[in-house]
């Protein structure tokens, strides 16, 4: 892998008080119209399967049942459903609340050095990402 990392929460800190670190804060009403999660069926319902203490990696349909139930639930509290572009709005400090790569969390605290933005996997776990490149054997050009 050329690059690798995890998926969680990015916040402003000034904005919250109390502790970060559980999925749970997602699902929190105080927090209405401050969330932005990924428009990634894959990881937003890893990201509940996690919260409920389920494999991230579950087949099982009672709990991908659950998983989904509880993101029908949260729907009203999220501003969007975003990818790229929640690296803009969180620059721009137009929510409290992200589910972000790591490496995006990391650019995003770079270019808005005024807010208290802060990164943190909950304690419920999350996935791990890999990014690779490969040539296949047959390639034309291998350089």
């Amino acid at each position: 892998p050329y690059m690798w990392g995890t998926i969680g929460i990015i916040y402003d800190a000034d904005k919250v008080d109390e502790p970060v670190d559980s999925w749970d804060i997602l699902w929190n009403p105080k927090y209405t119209g401050e969330i932005f999660m990924f428009d990634s069926i894959r990881d937003t319902l890893a990201i509940s399967l996690a919260r409920l203490g389920y494999s991230l990696n579950s087949v099982d349909k009672n709990e991908l049942d659950d998983a989904v139930k509880e993101l029908i639930k949260q729907k009203p509290l999220v501003q969007s459903y975003v990818m790229d572009e929640v690296k803009d709005k969180m620059i721009n400090g137009e929510a409290t609340f992200a589910t972000v790569y790591s490496g995006d969390a990391i650019f995003i605290q770079e270019e808005a050095p005024d807010l208290n933005l802060q990164y943190v996997v909950p304690k419920e776990g999350s996935n791990k990402w890999f990014d690779v490149m490969v040539i296949p054997k047959g390639a034309p050009h291998k350089s």
